[in-house]
């Protein structure tokens, strides 16, 4: 069975690349139109520093923080007085230089920092002072200090910032929160996590192992794909939390879990959110104005359409992964916790579709929505002896009929 976030054409995927390159090359005349004449020359200056690089590179290299503020930017109009452009253009600044540094020998980007204290999460350290000279000298990322380069690391100003690096994984474990490379609602989900950052990057490693051994093409892809791991707060260390952010690609944010596979699970799981959340801007998964008035068998609250075809698209993603390892020599001593939870998943996906308003969906809802079907019907086949549909997904639907009396929905039976 291959997993279907594999199965977005490349197509879509190449659209979704020249979308993120259109965002850097026509920010300054957003910033224009939107009368910051000042952030625009500076948004021009940045990228004239830039030149040398393509824009494939820019749109690879460029740091989860770096969209972030792209993204703000974006929404920095006279009409949002709340978002201070000139410090996005600051964080847009400090995160190029992050990004990109490397590139960028014999060159030099003058940084304003109204704030005096610079974050630079790929590099892993806090600059101090209110107008910074940074450049890139002999390999290493380098600050003037009193007319002479040193390396940043070097710096006697300089402060650690709490991020460490994955030994299995070209990615960063990230516990700064700092509103310069995170939402307001990632930094407090994440606040007070209370796990010690190499504790949580050794979870992530036997997780990953664990995927690159039952699934090693998935685990090749998440390696590519995912910059940042972020912990998060859960109250209840029996309930796992994960969440991803349209604002912040390439991050998966995560409760910490000694239970490696349900970690592991998590990742694929968060990993499939960010997949569909790269191609939604050149791929609407739905047709007009989004009303949550759906039924998701995964929660008990009212979705929007957009986000059962999320649940959906995700969770046959999870199914895969389940069905590689409940066939690997991994699901010993678990086989039956495993099988239980491949099949509560297919019920739940059976069911999921049952909702969708084919009508609502955009021409890209209905390709994804094909794929889940597909990927169902794999899943179904393989475990046609589990048909009877389980308690749980009984008592869930009758549950959030009970409250939703008003709106239509189809039960498991229907």
């Amino acid at each position: 069975m291959n997993c279907i976030y594999n199965q977005i054409p490349d197509a879509v995927r190449s659209a979704g690349k020249v979308h993120k390159a259109i965002l850097l090359r026509a920010l300054s005349t957003h910033l224009r139109d939107a009368t910051f004449e000042k952030s625009a020359a500076e948004v021009d200056a940045l990228f004239d520093n830039l030149r040398h690089i393509s824009l494939d590179t820019l749109v690879t290299l460029a740091s989860p923080a770096l969209w972030l503020n792209v993204h703000r930017l974006y929404r920095a109009t006279d009409a949002t007085p709340h978002f201070d452009v000139s410090l996005l253009i600051t964080n847009l600044q400090a995160m190029a230089f992050d990004s990109y540094w490397h590139l960028l020998e014999g060159r030099v980007i003058d940084i304003d920092v109204p704030t005096g204290k610079l974050l630079l999460p790929s590099i892993g350290y806090q600059l101090r002072g209110r107008h910074l000279r940074l450049s890139c000298a002999s390999g290493a990322p380098t600050i003037e200090r009193q007319g002479r380069n040193q390396p940043v690391t070097s710096d006697t100003e300089a402060l650690p910032l709490s991020v460490q690096s994955l030994p299995s994984a070209p990615s960063l474990v990230v516990g700064e929160l700092d509103t310069s490379i995170f939402d307001d609602f990632s930094i407090e989900a994440a606040r007070g996590h209370g796990i010690q950052l190499s504790e949580f990057a050794q979870q992530l490693v036997h997780s990953l192992n664990l995927i690159k051994h039952v699934a090693p093409n998935l685990a090749n892809t998440i390696n590519l794909s995912v910059q940042w791991f972020v912990p998060l707060r859960s109250a209840d260390p029996s309930i796992h939390r994960s969440h991803s952010s349209m604002d912040l690609p390439h991050v998966i944010f995560l409760s910490p879990s000694d239970r490696k596979a349900e970690l592991a699970e998590a990742i694929v799981h968060e990993f499939g959110h960010n997949e569909l959340n790269a191609i939604e801007p050149v791929c609407p998964l739905v047709d007009g104005q989004d009303v949550a008035d759906f039924y998701s068998p995964w929660r008990t609250d009212r979705r929007p359409l957009r986000g059962l075809l999320h649940a959906l698209f995700v969770f046959c993603g999870v199914s895969a992964f389940l069905r590689a390892l409940d066939h690997s020599d991994c699901a010993r001593g678990s086989a039956s916790s495993v099988r239980t939870r491949r099949v509560l998943t297919m019920h739940r996906i059976r069911l999921g579709l049952k909702q969708v308003a084919y009508s609502r969906l955009a021409a890209g809802g209905m390709s994804i929505v094909k794929l889940i079907q597909t990927a169902a019907e794999e899943c179904s086949a393989e475990l046609g002896e589990y048909t009877s549909i389980p308690p749980e997904i009984e008592s869930h639907w009758r549950a959030w009929r009970s409250a939703n009396p008003e709106l239509t929905a189809q039960g498991p039976s229907d």
